[in-house]
């Protein structure tokens, strides 16, 4: 992912109109999915 789509990527709490309380969730996930991986991939520390 680069800077620019994380700076476009929604965080939690900021979600669009009509998506809902599952699509909040889904994106949620998605966005910690998306964490873990980088830390597989990249050996990023999560564990601040």
């Amino acid at each position: 992912m680069t800077d620019a789509q994380a700076i476009t990527m929604p965080r939690a709490g900021d979600v669009p109109a009509g998506v809902g309380p599952v699509g909040a969730i889904v994106m949620a996930w998605a966005s910690g999915y998306q964490a873990l991986v980088r830390a597989v991939v990249f050996g990023d520390d999560v564990r601040r």
